[in-house]
């Protein structure tokens, strides 16, 4: 398979879209890779070639990018399709060669109510201060829902709103607020610098995915001091969330940072993407813990192994576990009976009841 000019790309792109691809990957003696729905199919028969990689990787970067690639061996940046859509591209050294890969990004931010988001993350977003955490792993959709949420409040409040994006991955239309999105390494030094100058520049609300002790410092500060912060965490589980934020200080100040979290906390959700019945697409499961009195004690005394059964039992105050959240989406008919067991938390007991 040859690349030689953009052409060829557009062309990649053209297909991804039309197979409803989110990732393209692209490594040198593999076949091209799509991820649709979540699972890796390839796009193509030819093998890719690590020049043909080296090709596109000099087209879809800057000087400085470039530059980057070459004294890290990795960079994240986005890309710009004309006519077609924008990519985060992800390149980096493997087996002494270039790999890339792309994910697809919509140019419109779905409402809240098309992503089904927990209406206690909207009454959390409605708050004048504290802490939100919004955490799945790894292409779960955590950017997704955050633009979702701050969409919705940019369109029906006056907030002046503070992101700190690597990359900028949405574009926030104009409407009733003022929207400064920063990108970490080009518009701030790092994702700390960004949130400090924040709380100078009358933000009401702060976005980041924290990637230092600074960023998570800053981001607390910032939550207890009046603004409404939202902290996107690579995570998979409501407690390793928690845990997420506290490892990135040593041990004899993460009783200092988690009395700070418990402090500001009103709430975590923590999602999973799964297919859906039809098989168009896929639909997010939202588990939700709110920041109760209860919760936030447990938070302070390290005890994070009992939030599961504080879920369990304090339903009633707006806490939903993912095991309720998939059983939730199966009684709706939104996702198969299968689907259900192969993604519950405890696929035994979900089994006996579907």
């Amino acid at each position: 398979m040859e690349y030689p000019d953009l052409t060829i790309l557009s062309n990649i792109l053209k297909m991804a879209i039309e197979r409803g691809a989110s990732d393209i990957h692209f490594a040198a003696g593999s076949k091209l890779m799509l991820r649709v729905n979540g699972t890796l199919t390839p796009a193509s028969d030819d093998w890719i070639e690590a020049g043909e990689i080296e090709e596109l990787v000099a087209a879809v970067l800057g000087e400085t990018q470039r530059a980057e690639l070459k004294k890290t061996g990795q960079v994240l940046e986005t890309y710009s399709a004309a006519g077609l859509c924008r990519v985060r591209v992800c390149v980096f050294r493997q087996r002494s060669s270039y790999a890339m890969t792309m994910r697809l990004l919509s140019e419109e931010i779905p409402k809240t109510k098309d992503l089904l988001l927990p209406e206690q993350l909207s009454a959390w977003a409605a708050q004048k201060s504290g802490l939100i955490l919004i955490a799945g792993t790894a292409g779960s959709g955590r950017s997704t829902t955050l633009a979702s949420v701050l969409s919705h409040v940019a369109s029906q409040q006056g907030r002046v709103i503070v992101t700190a994006e690597k990359p900028v991955e949405y574009i926030y239309p104009p409407d009733f607020s003022v929207i400064y999105q920063r990108e970490i390494g080009r518009d701030g030094l790092s994702g700390g610098d960004i949130v400090r100058m924040a709380m100078k520049q009358d933000a009401d609300i702060v976005a980041a995915e924290p990637e230092s002790a600074a960023a998570v410092a800053q981001s607390l500060l910032a939550a207890q001091t009046g603004q409404l912060v939202f902290l996107t965490v690579a995570a998979g589980s409501a407690a390793g969330a928690i845990e997420e934020l506290t490892a990135y200080f040593p041990a004899e100040h993460q009783a200092r940072v988690r009395k700070q979290i418990a402090g500001a906390l009103l709430g975590i959700t923590l999602q999973k993407l799964l297919p859906k019945a039809d098989g168009a697409g896929r639909v997010a499961a939202f588990a939700v813990v709110q920041g109760t009195p209860a919760v936030q004690n447990l938070i302070r005394e390290d005890k994070m192994e009992q939030l599961s059964a504080a879920m369990h039992t304090d339903g009633s105050a707006g806490m939903c576990t993912m095991d309720d959240a998939i059983y939730e989406l199966y009684m709706k008919s939104r996702i198969s009976p299968q689907t259900a067991i192969d993604y519950a938390d405890d696929s035994a007991a979900m089994r006996a009841k579907v």
